[in-house]
């Protein structure tokens, strides 16, 4: 473990960790990808895209596409939460033994469900990682 961050085994691993870790910075457990049906409100699930460059560098581009869910009438407790994220990958750089990455938040959405009791806002937060080897 280094800087609190299990050192994973590969470059997606890494990430997902770096991730997953300054998402436990804010209320509510996050889940990658889909939360499980039992899952206790708020909470966030989280996915990456990634766009391979090719370059000699190593380097990869891509997005975190977080999404906080809660069961309330009014989205204030996750308008908080998503600050709280905001302010924990903003302008970040963290690097393990895997990658060396750079987080900078990119887009703030408050989407609508069809159930009226969910409230949502999906955070789209942009990388760059550069694969420092296994």
């Amino acid at each position: 473990m280094r800087g609190n961050i299990k050192v994973a085994q590969n470059k997606t691993e890494a990430i997902r960790e770096v991730v997953k870790k300054l998402l436990g910075e804010s209320n509510g457990k996050p889940y990658h990808c889909n939360a499980p049906d039992d899952a206790v409100f708020p909470y966030k699930t989280y996915k990456l895209n990634t766009v391979q460059l090719g370059d000699e560098a190593g380097r990869d581009d891509g997005t975190v596409i977080v999404d906080i869910w809660d069961y309330a009438q009014k989205p204030n407790r996750i308008e908080k939460i998503a600050d709280e994220i905001e302010k924990s990958f903003n302008h970040r750089h963290i690097s393990n033994n895997t990658v060396m990455i750079s987080f900078y938040n990119y887009l703030r959405n408050l989407l609508d469900d069809p159930d009226k009791k969910i409230q949502r806002i999906q955070l789209q937060i942009q990388y760059k990682s550069y694969y420092i080897g296994e």
